[in-house]
């Protein structure tokens, strides 16, 4: 295969929720969440096993009491 044949990922395959409360989320793919990145221009991806378990992260932390999030407190001490 060669690089003409090669399509980028359309950024129109991710979802973003307007439930989301946490500062770093991006978005969701399928069994993925998507937060920012640890430098610029990057991003962080949850990936899971089962779809449920990605819904059960995105309503216990992203959706919530993302503060509690292992995810949110190593992006917010970039900010410290």
């Amino acid at each position: 295969m060669n690089r003409k044949t090669i399509k980028k990922r359309e950024r129109s395959d991710i979802y973003e929720s307007t439930s989301a409360l946490c500062p770093f989320y991006r978005g969701e793919i399928s069994c993925s969440v998507i937060c920012e990145g640890v430098t610029d221009r990057s991003s962080v991806r949850l990936t899971f096993v089962r779809s449920a378990d990605a819904k059960q992260h995105l309503y216990k932390f992203c959706y919530n009491d993302y503060s509690r999030c292992r995810v949110f407190s190593m992006l917010y001490g970039k900010y410290e």
